[in-house]
Order: C-alpha cells, then structure tokens, then sequence
C-alpha cells in the first residue's frame, strides 16, 4: 500500500473533494495525510485522516484572505467578505496574495511535510502553485494536480465548447 499526501486550501469547494479522495484512497488501505489550514483539521479529522497543517504564517495569511471577502457563506458558514468582481484592481490583488504569495512558504511546508511524513504520492489541489509550480522539481516523489472544478466556469449559452 502507499502514503498520500493531499494538499488543498481549506475551503469546502477545495477541503470536501480532497477528503472524499483521501476516504477512498484510507478505505483501499492506503495511509492519507492531508496539508491545509486549520479550518479544515475538523473535518479532515473525523474522515479518519492524518491533518497536516500550514505553517502559521500561511494559514493566517489564507484565513485573512477568506475573510477579506464580501458577505458570502464560505468556509463552513461563517460570513466572509468577496471583492466586487467590477474592482478588477482590487480583486487581481486579493488573488496575487491570496494564490502567489503564499507560494515560498507552500514549499517549505510540503517539503518538510514531505521528510516527516515520507508520502508516496503528493497529490495537490489545482490551485496550490507551490507544488505545480516550484516543488515538482524538487522532490523525488510524483505530484499529481486534482481539479476540483466539476463543471465549466464560464457561465452562458456563449461559452466556449
């Protein structure tokens, strides 16, 4: 059997795939750990699953994120704060932070993540650029991206097939 290590932000639309993976991948006999913030530990938890967490920095840095946003229900209920999608500026600098500056610390976290734990397999969420972007290259392990997206984000009859 092997060891996965699944990397994901701790968003439900992000932290509820990953888990329903690592439940099938736990329930074939394989050892899963999952790295995300702490609003994700409950959950990964009671699936049974190992919770790896970010480094503090990181997990308050994506909670600050989340929380930035514009009254929706994100993250398990609680009110959060989305930018208005017309404040282009402020929205591309809400996620420059939120997907690229986080980048170096994603790639200490994995690779010391990745010594402890001794994964077989990383498997990471699309949207985590550390892995896809700089660790790939430099660990021994496979890296596999998981898209979590289950349909077309573009929204209309004239949407590209």
């Amino acid at each position: 059997m092997a060891r996965f290590l699944l990397a994901c932000y701790p968003i439900a639309g992000h932290r509820t795939p990953n888990i329903a993976v690592g439940r099938a991948l736990a329930e074939r006999g394989h050892e899963v750990a999952i790295y995300s913030g702490s609003m994700a530990r409950p959950s990964v938890e009671q699936a049974g699953l190992v919770f790896i967490p970010y480094h503090q920095e990181v997990d308050e840095r994506i909670t600050k994120i989340l929380l930035a946003r514009d009254e929706a229900s994100f993250a398990g209920g609680v009110s959060v704060k989305r930018a208005s999608p017309l404040d282009f500026r402020k929205t591309s600098a809400l996620m420059s932070d939120w997907f690229l500056s986080t980048v170096p610390q994603q790639v200490r976290d994995l690779q010391d993540a990745i010594d402890d734990w001794q994964p077989d397999v990383l498997v990471t969420d699309i949207s985590l650029f550390g892995p896809i972007l700089v660790l790939k290259d430099m660990v021994s392990i496979p890296v596999a991206v998981f898209c979590v997206l289950i349909a077309c984000p573009l929204p209309g009859p004239d949407a590209p097939t």
